[in-house]
């Protein structure tokens, strides 16, 4: 801020912006990614603009602001289109598919699910990838399938961002819980044993 690098101070506010919705902080978290928004709109709306809109994107779906959160995701997967980053198309797809899933959206949910899993494994973005998978770990507990949902999400929480995340937590691991609620213990265990043991 000091030294008036504002493109840099933009993506600064948007990483602080993801570190805070994971903690749990909406409030801080919101408050960052408007700032990384406001910031990097018209100064370099490419990939780093793309990283503002989902950050906050992410942040505002934990908090039910629906209408909000489906702008910025089609603005962060145009701005990718145009940039020709197809990780970060896929990536897009992914946010969108949980959307979807928010409104009850299922059969769209998978279509995005699968083309943004397809996009990110194709260009080896793994990272972003995590999130397609507790995508289809929830339209498993749509299906019914609640023991592969376990072990869809124990894959992912193998990751210490997945399992240590508050955000991951409200937004995915608490509603695959309540699904599990209904099993018995011994299932849930194996499961969950699973997918820990899966790459």
């Amino acid at each position: 801020k000091n030294s008036g690098h504002r493109y840099t101070l933009g993506m600064a506010y948007a990483h602080l912006c993801e570190v805070y919705h994971m903690l749990g902080d909406y409030r801080q978290s919101v408050i960052e990614g408007r700032a990384a928004l406001e910031i990097l709109t018209g100064i370099d709306e490419n990939f780093e603009y793309a990283f503002a809109c989902w950050t906050l994107g992410l942040t505002l779906l934990a908090i039910g602001k629906l209408d909000e959160v489906e702008d910025l995701f089609q603005r962060g997967e145009a701005t990718h289109r145009k940039v020709h980053r197809p990780d970060g198309i896929g990536n897009m797809l992914t946010a969108l598919a949980r959307l979807s899933i928010e409104r009850g959206d299922y059969e769209l949910a998978w279509q995005q699910t699968l083309k943004g899993l397809s996009k990110l494994l194709k260009h080896k973005n793994f990272f972003w990838a995590l999130y397609g998978l507790a995508d289809m770990a929830l339209l498993m507990v749509q299906r019914g399938d609640i023991e592969r949902a376990i072990t869809l999400y124990a894959i992912a929480s193998q990751q210490s961002f997945v399992a240590n995340s508050h955000w991951f937590a409200d937004v995915y691991g608490h509603h695959i819980q309540s699904a599990a609620a209904n099993l018995p213990e011994d299932k849930v265990a194996q499961a969950q044993a699973n997918g820990q043991q899966m790459e």
